[in-house]
């Protein structure tokens, strides 16, 4: 057995100890009804932080009242977006996700979660400096966008650089994340 093997072994014993410790305090200190809120809360808190990784620190406020039924690499682009605008103390404004009225066969249709966001910032330079931004901060760079149009003079499309402008996306950020996208 390796090094390592011994010990993992060694910490899985220990945590099965810690387990049995904290289980026959809990049982000679608490009432069945107490023991259960316990276990209700290492669940939820369990469920929470499998939660933020799965989607970063989204949530639905983040929106701005346009529908939530996107997939979680939007929901973690969106947090990004905010993270983004947080640091250089401005806002970010999704303008938006399934609704509106959008090209067919977009990444915006809702078939069945929307796989896009349209994002605004104050001015022009800062939605530029974000299309670079999202480029710069994901592990691998433009391969990590189905779609990423905005008005910096180039565009992604389906991890592709080009460089022009996409028509019509002057006024604001368009982002389309892969499936494994992490920011």
């Amino acid at each position: 057995m390796s090094l390592r093997s011994e010990e993992r072994a060694l910490r899985r014993e220990h945590r099965k100890l810690l387990r049995r410790r904290r289980g026959a305090i809990e049982h000679q200190h608490f009432s069945l009804a107490g023991r259960l809120g316990l276990k209700a809360r290492r669940v939820k808190q369990k469920v929470t932080s499998i939660h933020r990784r799965r989607v970063g620190t989204f949530h639905v406020g983040m929106l701005d009242g346009h529908p939530a039924n996107i997939a979680d690499p939007v929901k973690r682009c969106i947090a990004a977006a905010y993270k983004f605008a947080a640091q250089r103390k401005t806002v970010c404004t999704v303008t938006a996700t399934t609704d509106g009225t959008h090209a067919p066969g977009s990444w915006h249709n809702p078939t069945p979660l929307g796989k896009a966001v349209d994002l605004i910032f104050p001015t022009k330079a800062l939605m530029e400096e974000f299309q670079r931004w999202c480029m710069e901060h994901t592990p691998h760079g433009p391969g990590d966008f189905h779609e990423l149009f905005g008005p910096a003079g180039f565009y992604v499309k389906e991890g592709s650089v080009v460089d022009a402008h996409f028509p019509d996306h002057e006024d604001h950020d368009h982002i389309a994340p892969q499936t494994g996208y992490r920011a």
